[in-house]
């Protein structure tokens, strides 16, 4: 549902998410987790985070995308 969030709210045409890499063992719980509850919500060895990490981290995602896409339309700019 993060990915999912990053990739629809994304300024370029195309995002993808990569998620599970590096062969962690962890989970980012939705802030709707955390009302369903079970494993995910933890503590435990699945997640130590808060409930609204997820909304942290699409925030700061998008914000990190945004700003890559100015930087490129301002080098692109630049060159014209």
């Amino acid at each position: 549902e993060i990915g999912f969030y990053i990739e629809k709210h994304s300024p370029f045409t195309h995002t993808l998410v990569v998620c599970f890499a590096e062969n962690t063992v962890g989970y980012i719980p939705t802030t709707e987790a955390f009302t369903e509850g079970g494993y995910e919500v933890g503590p435990g060895k699945w997640s130590f985070l808060e409930k609204g990490t997820d909304r942290r981290i699409e925030q700061m995602a998008i914000d990190v995308l945004q700003k890559l896409k100015n930087e490129i339309n301002e080098k692109a700019a630049g060159k014209s």
